[in-house]
């Protein structure tokens, strides 16, 4: 018996993640021998997993909250989008040390050509957060061409140094922070093309209360552990266009995958089976 190599998620918590579900479904498709676990991690035990990594115990780690930022700190090498984002999703180990590299963006990238009913370029996009997940999204926005970003977060601060760190490789595009006030959301809502909610379930919306005005944009919230959290609720009842967080995971793991195994897949005809199988729908752990 082949003895298959470790990979897996870091983060806290992740008790509810799915990912090993479509990691090892893929893995099983492609015949490689890899295996997919949860390692639920304390902040003082993030050495001690940068060490697995290095002595090739482990063969490569998804990173998710709150370690996203953090985790750089420990690395020996970090990706160019990486450098750019100031986030990283993705750890593997490289000549005798760890790298960390950031396919959140790319894969976020693939997911909203899905949902959005035309190119993004030109377009106002809201993004609602200023952590590692933001940074990744609104990178792969102002990479496609958004014509003007808006960082909302509860403290300005976080957001406006998010916005100054991708101002420098963006100088010719709008870029701003506000807080998340009410107020702020009832001024951007009348330009508003797309809004992407990075926050946390269970964070206060704060399009709640702002009822009209809207241009009519879609929103899409990263949460995929529920087929409609409540910032999709309020969309589909106020009749805009709404997605969760499933399609953007899938494809997340799916460039993780390509990148740890070296192995060249579809990634477009990958997520299509992994839809047929009713993994996406597994996902979800229910309507609320």
């Amino acid at each position: 018996m082949h003895t298959r190599k470790q990979v897996g998620l870091v983060g806290k918590p992740i008790g509810q993640s799915f990912s090993p579900l479509i990691h090892n479904f893929v893995y099983e498709r492609l015949g490689l021998p890899f295996e997919y676990k949860l390692y639920e991690t304390e902040r003082k035990d993030l050495p001690e997993m940068i060490r697995r990594l290095r002595t090739g115990e482990l063969a490569g780690l998804n990173v998710t909250i709150p370690y996203k930022e953090e985790i750089l700190s420990y690395v020996d090498k970090v990706g160019h989008y990486v450098t750019i984002i100031g986030a990283a999703n993705v750890l593997i180990p490289e000549d005798g040390g760890v790298a960390a590299y950031n396919t959140d963006a790319r894969a976020f990238g693939l997911a909203v050509e899905e949902m959005m009913p035309q190119s993004v370029s030109g377009m106002t996009a809201i993004v609602h957060g200023a952590g590692g997940v933001a940074r990744s999204v609104s990178y792969a926005l102002l990479n496609a061409g958004i014509g003007r970003l808006v960082l909302l977060n509860r403290t300005q601060e976080r957001a406006t140094r998010v916005a100054h760190d991708l101002r420098i490789h963006f100088p010719d595009i709008e870029l701003e922070a506000r807080d998340d006030h009410p107020g702020s959301v009832e001024a951007l809502a009348r330009v508003c093309d797309l809004w992407v909610n990075c926050v946390p379930p269970g964070t206060p919306l704060p399009v709640e209360g702002v009822e009209q005005g809207w241009k009519k944009p879609v929103f899409i919230d990263l949460d995929y552990r529920h087929r409609r959290p409540p910032l999709l609720r309020w969309a589909h009842e106020h009749h805009f266009r709404a997605f969760n967080g499933v399609t953007p995971l899938v494809y997340q793991a799916l460039e993780a995958i390509r990148r740890w195994t070296e192995t060249d897949f579809d990634i477009h005809e990958m997520c299509r089976a992994i839809r047929l199988s009713g993994i996406s729908d597994e996902v979800i752990l229910s309507d609320r």
